[in-house]
């Protein structure tokens, strides 16, 4: 992460500097000032994406670079909605195709149809997987509810595409100085119930989407969670219970 951000400074910081050069007339392109800012932190968010294995993070910013530069680079002119849409789709179905699923060391996670101990939509998937200190949980068209039991929590992994997944973690136990949470969240949205003694760290990668916290925690400093990942045209709210 810090890596990440290192690069995004001086990517604009490099920026500002090509500015200030291009109004003292030092340097002239031919494109305009703002297209040039633009462009730039769009390669930026292309390259983090690349990092990240993002599919969303890989065709908007190219889509937005396409209608960024299209008059320069000669493109042929197509609407911005349809260089928008196709990004998304792309985006979907390449993230169908190629899931950045977290694989547990246990058995192969078998798919069950159930919420609450009801039958779902004809349309919802829930995967779940709960081994002694992993949890794994994907919900994808339609909403499920996670309480995580556990005597010595060290990671937990949440897929939500197209739903809303409600974790609790209220009743879990975390031994270890830190544990991990991964969430995968796109076009849906996952909430977390953490105990109010515990501390997050945001670390997960967001683009179109957001990270927010409800209630206030009273810390001692441990555990700590990590919270990575990624959230694309998605909540996940944290809420200190």
């Amino acid at each position: 992460m810090k890596n990440k951000n290192v690069f995004m400074g001086v990517l604009l910081i490099s920026i500002a500097v090509f500015l200030i050069l291009n109004q003292f007339g030092l340097v002239t392109p031919g494109i305009s000032g703002w297209n040039i800012v633009l462009g730039g932190f769009f390669v930026g968010l292309l390259i983090r994406g690349i990092a990240d294995k993002s599919f969303f993070g890989i065709f908007f910013p190219l889509a937005f670079l396409w209608l960024i530069f299209d008059d320069v680079l000669g493109f042929r002119e197509i609407s911005s909605g349809t260089v928008i849409i196709v990004a998304l789709l792309l985006s979907i179905g390449f993230s169908y195709l190629f899931p950045q699923k977290q694989r547990l060391e246990k058995k192969e996670m078998k798919w069950e149809e159930y919420e609450n101990g009801d039958k779902v939509g004809e349309h919802q998937r829930v995967v779940e997987e709960t081994t002694e200190n992993s949890v794994y949980c994907s919900n994808t068209f339609g909403a499920t509810t996670k309480y995580i039991n556990s005597n010595n929590l060290q990671r937990a992994t949440l897929d939500c595409s197209f739903g809303e997944i409600k974790a609790y973690f209220d009743n879990a136990v975390v031994q270890n100085p830190s544990v991990e949470i991964c969430v995968h969240v796109s076009f849906g949205s996952v909430e977390l119930y953490i105990p109010r003694e515990w501390t997050v760290v945001q670390n997960a990668n967001v683009f179109a989407g957001s990270v927010n916290e409800k209630n206030r925690n009273c810390s001692d400093g441990r555990p700590v969670v990590e919270l990575v990942g990624e959230v694309n045209f998605g909540a996940v709210t944290i809420i200190y219970v």
